[in-house]
């Protein structure tokens, strides 16, 4: 058996809490932004590019292509959790191409 899954909200995140109790009382959450892209590491190896932007962090994860479709199964199964119709996942080259602005932002560079 793997290492315990941790809890689907960071329980005793103050941050948190108080976009949780904002939800609750309005049914409303603070704007939140989801961008992908496609990275080439060294040797050509591509990798998919995520960053979710929320008024109060944002985290970037590269992806193998494999954990891009097990993110976006993730994703579809909590859309359909939600009641509502199938999310449509981009398919192949549907995702511009990630330019990086500046030399140290490729890996390697």
């Amino acid at each position: 058996m793997g290492a315990p899954l941790p809890p689907v909200a960071d329980e005793g995140n103050e941050m948190l809490d108080r976009v949780l109790e904002l939800a609750a009382a309005t049914g409303r959450v603070p704007p939140a932004e989801m961008t992908t892209g496609v990275a080439e590491g060294m040797g050509g190896v591509r990798f998919g590019v995520m960053t979710v932007r929320t008024p109060s962090a944002t985290v970037t994860v590269l992806l193998t292509p494999e954990r891009v479709r097990a993110w976006a199964d993730q994703l579809n199964g909590l859309h359909a959790q939600l009641g509502t119709s199938s999310l449509v996942v981009p398919g192949p080259g549907a995702v511009p191409e990630w330019k990086p602005t500046h030399r140290n932002d490729r890996p390697g560079g």
